[in-house]
């Protein structure tokens, strides 16, 4: 399924930009587009091998494979499909006018995009639900889409989609990403701390020492690869927002010498 969906996005994307994606061959230094693209690209190779047959196999015996999956697909994958800029691609492909603001490259609020993803990522822990999504067919394909996608629509509200930009501002952004990591933090501790197996489809598989000790795994990928991206995203937030406190305050200074300028011409003028 999710290889399906990539490759129909994939065709969906490449439409988007008519004599524009050329990546290979575009010349010694690559314009925006091209590295949009490549990201872009790069997630869905992510999405794919993330939802893989083989690691399918090895998630239903494992369920560190399985928090290995969730990340893959919501701090690897979903970042660089944003930063692939699809909302724009798919306002240049509707012919609708370009906003300059978020409300077209965020596609939601701030907040309903955060409770979305991170009721999603709590949800897919409660033992009914993981039972439920293993006893319906397509409930393991249908979970990961639903985590790629709202994993898509949390860094969308980070990740300006140019020629669009989210709506937040730089100190907002780190704050918001902040706030992600940490309700993650708490869901690995919770798991990592449980005095037994949560789920009944592991403790089957391989009784509860095995079940327990393989649930603390998953909760350490939960744990510490799993805010990798976010930790990475949040630094790059606070350099730009001291970048751009120093570049207003040599704008500000440039401002203030013409003023002086302008005064003393007109003293000598006088």
């Amino acid at each position: 399924m999710i290889l399906t969906l990539a490759i129909l996005a994939g065709c969906a994307y490449a439409l988007a930009w008519p004599r524009r994606l050329r990546v290979l061959g575009a010349g010694p230094g690559w314009q925006l587009r091209h590295w949009q693209a490549a990201a872009f690209v790069c997630g869905l190779v992510v999405a794919v091998a993330a939802c893989a047959p083989p690691v399918e196999a090895m998630a239903q015996r494992a369920f560190a494979v399985q928090a290995a999956q969730w990340m893959a697909l919501m701090t690897v994958a979903a970042p660089l499909l944003v930063a692939g800029a699809p909302a724009a691609a798919a306002l240049r492909v509707l012919a609708l006018p370009r906003r300059p603001r978020a409300e077209a490259a965020a596609w939601t609020g701030p907040l309903a995009a955060f409770l979305l993803a991170s009721g999603a990522l709590w949800l897919a822990v409660i033992p009914p639900v993981e039972a439920a999504v293993l006893r319906l067919g397509m409930g393991r394909s249908l979970e990961e889409l639903a985590l790629l996608l709202l994993g898509m629509l949390l860094w969308a509200q980070v990740i300006d989609q140019r020629p669009l930009r989210a709506r937040l501002s730089l100190p907002q952004r780190a704050a918001f990403l902040f706030l992600a990591s940490a309700q993650q933090r708490i869901l690995a501790l919770v798991l990592g701390f449980a005095q037994g197996p949560f789920f009944a489809h592991y403790f089957t598989l391989s009784g509860r020492a095995a079940a327990l000790a393989d649930q603390q795994l998953g909760a350490g990928i939960l744990l510490v690869p799993g805010v990798l991206t976010d930790t990475i995203v949040l630094a790059i937030c606070i350099f730009l927002w001291l970048g751009e406190g120093d570049s207003r305050g040599q704008v500000r200074g440039g401002e203030q010498h013409r003023i002086l300028d302008r005064r003393l011409a007109r003293v000598r003028g006088a």
